[in-house]
């Protein structure tokens, strides 16, 4: 496997073992809030229920106020809280506590009351607007208002663990999508290779001979080349003019046709019996720095790039007998 993308992947199992610890972490000062909070019940179910009970008369709306203070057990909870139970019923509370004179005088309150939502929770008063006689004249709203403080404390905690949450898990499909990424550039890569090195088609081998041998071919300058005279073929096979052969492309064509009938035949696969590419492109690497300048250069190109790959074709008509 490629050295980055286990790198990557030790990376993601890095942060997971952290989001674990994080979590383990959690859980355990979830409990020890849970514990508290049965503590503060215990205390509270034995005080006066003087507020709610000038309040909200009725059960229904005793329970209310109760939920309220209940414990924040999840972040779940706290968004339920949030939306469901602490700014209605808060405003409710508060709007009815300065509704009413007895109330605001039972509590030692005076003036007006002002809501601002701080991050989505929590009460906000203006210095002047409530002035306690003493903190045991409104022990509920003492409570309340330690409780809202305890409430936003955990809701600011939540948010920054969901920004936190949320940038984790960012950066790791920033690492997914590189380790995909890398994970398809290596198998493109080795299907390249793959399609490279598997044995040639017909088609393919002429057209790899084309672009490794004939199209980089390249003739030295006279003065770098061979010099001297051509001895006579005595005893030989020796044309003695020259003529323009005009039937040559079609005699070709023709000759192309017939031999691609059977290594090449339409409407089929073709067999992949030559030369592949990756060895045709060595071949080339070799031979595209040399220029032809004298009578040895000419024969082995003739043999390496021509004629080795014209027996090849001859040798695999050879094995069809309908050819």
């Amino acid at each position: 496997m490629d050295p980055k993308i286990q790198e990557l992947l030790a990376e993601l199992e890095r942060e997971k073992a952290e989001r674990e610890r994080e979590r383990a972490e959690l859980d355990q000062e979830r409990q020890w809030r849970q514990h508290a909070e049965s503590e503060v019940w215990h205390k509270l179910d034995q005080l006066p229920h003087f507020l709610t009970e000038k309040l909200f008369p009725s059960l229904h709306q005793l329970d209310y106020v109760r939920q309220l203070i209940s414990p924040i057990s999840s972040e779940w909870d706290l968004r339920y809280y949030e939306r469901e139970k602490v700014e209605n019923q808060v405003r409710a509370i508060m709007y009815r506590i300065y509704e009413n004179d007895e109330l605001k005088m039972a509590f030692g309150l005076r003036g007006s009351i002002t809501f601002e939502s701080h991050a989505n929770l929590g009460l906000a008063t203006r210095a002047n607007d409530c002035k306690h006689e003493s903190q045991g004249a409104f022990p509920h709203v003492l409570r309340l208002q330690r409780q809202f403080t305890r409430l936003q404390a955990l809701f600011l905690r939540a948010e920054a663990e969901r920004r936190q949450a949320e940038e984790r898990e960012a950066r790791e499909a920033v690492l997914r999508r590189e380790a995909e990424e890398l994970r398809m550039q290596a198998e493109e890569r080795e299907a390249e290779v793959k399609v490279r090195s598997q044995p040639t088609t017909l088609e393919e081998l002429i057209k790899g001979c084309h672009d490794s041998f004939s199209r980089p071919l390249q003739v030295g300058t006279p003065s770098r080349s061979t010099k001297g005279s051509i001895p006579p073929p005595t005893g030989k096979y020796c044309p003695t003019s020259l003529r323009h052969w005009s039937s040559c492309p079609v005699q070709l064509q023709e000759i192309y046709e017939s031999v691609s009938t059977y290594l090449q035949p339409a409407g089929k696969d073709a067999p992949r019996l030559f030369t592949s590419l990756l060895v045709l492109n060595e071949l080339r690497r070799r031979y595209s720095s040399r220029k032809l300048q004298s009578e040895k250069d000419l024969e082995h190109y003739e043999r390496t790039a021509v004629e080795d790959h014209v027996h090849d074709i001859i040798a695999e008509l050879c094995k069809i007998p309908d050819a």
